[in-house]
């Protein structure tokens, strides 16, 4: 599995921020200054597939409750999945598929955000 694109739609100082990971090499480095959000993003992207901390320092901006992170990834069988995880107990995780891009959510799976597995 592969991760195309990291959506931080509210995850510590970031709001609606994508990070695009399609094209070039398949080993990407994130750098920059310091407080340019490097480590909020090595968090995010732990909280996306382990869950987010239950007492977690990333609600400075937004509220606990309104955590978002997302993504869409690239499967070993050239499928796609994308996926939103929100900070709470019960079903934090959201799973669709390309019927995201057109607006609708995937059957049975609730309400999808537009903006995760949006191709560019």
């Amino acid at each position: 599995m592969k991760i195309e694109h990291l959506y931080l739609k509210a995850f510590g100082a970031f709001s609606e921020r994508r990070l695009d990971f399609t094209g070039g090499p398949d080993f990407h480095v994130i750098y920059g200054p310091n407080e340019a959000g490097k480590s909020t993003t090595l968090r995010a992207l732990i909280g996306l597939l382990f869950g987010i901390e239950e007492r977690t320092a990333d609600d400075f901006v937004h509220s606990k409750p309104n955590l978002r992170i997302g993504a869409a990834l690239a499967t070993a069988d050239a499928g796609r999945l994308a996926i939103m995880r929100r900070k709470g107990a019960s079903k934090p995780c959201s799973r669709w598929t390309r019927s995201v891009a057109r607006n609708r959510p995937a059957a049975g799976r609730g309400h999808a955000d537009p903006a995760v597995g949006r191709s560019r």
